[in-house]
This record gives structure tokens, C-alpha cells and sequence, in this order.
């Protein structure tokens, strides 16, 4: 699964997401860097949740929450919510 999101209005800031789900890796970057690297593998968690900011004059919380199913995870749809200030902002799936 791969997406990318752009937020923001005078400062712009693209979020790059990319999850495989046969191999486990995550990765986030914003503009072209590197924030955040996961390995998942095997998790009992339903929901995963990654918390970062952007932006230097236009600040923005930003929370990606990875949502896989109870069964069979890596054979059926991920939902991944993204939230900019605590508001839903768009929903994913894989």
C-alpha cells in the first residue's frame, strides 16, 4: 500500500506512506525524508497509530492509524485513517 497526502495551505508538506504487507515493512516521509521506519510483523494490536508534526511556520499534528482485520490480516483490506489536527482528513484502503 502506498499514498501520499498534502497538507497544508501557505506551508505545503506531502506525506508519503508505504506499507507491504508481505514483507511488514512501514515507511513515512515527509518531502522526500525519512520519519518514521517499522517492521510489522506480527502484532496483536488492531490499531497501530504513527503521531508526527510537519511544517516549520504552518504547524500540523498529524496521526496515521493503521487498521487491519482480526483474521487473516495480510490476505484482507487495511484501512489507514489519516488525521490532521485531531479531524479525520482522508481514509485509505488497500
Amino acid at each position: 500500500m502506498k499514498f501520499t497526502v498534502e497538507i497544508g495551505e501557505i506551508e505545503k508538506q506531502v506525506i508519503f506512506f508505504s506499507f507491504n504487507k508481505f514483507w511488514g515493512n512501514l515507511k513515512i516521509s515527509v518531502n522526500g525524508k525519512t520519519i518514521i521506519r517499522d517492521l510489522r510483523t506480527a502484532s496483536a494490536d488492531l490499531v497501530k497509530s504513527y503521531e508526527f508534526k510537519v511544517g516549520v511556520k504552518e504547524i500540523h499534528n498529524i496521526r496515521i492509524e493503521k487498521i487491519r482485520p482480526l483474521l487473516f490480516a495480510g490476505l484482507r483490506t487495511n484501512d489507514y485513517k489519516v488525521y490532521v489536527d485531531g479531524e479525520l482528513y482522508k481514509v485509505f484502503k488497500d
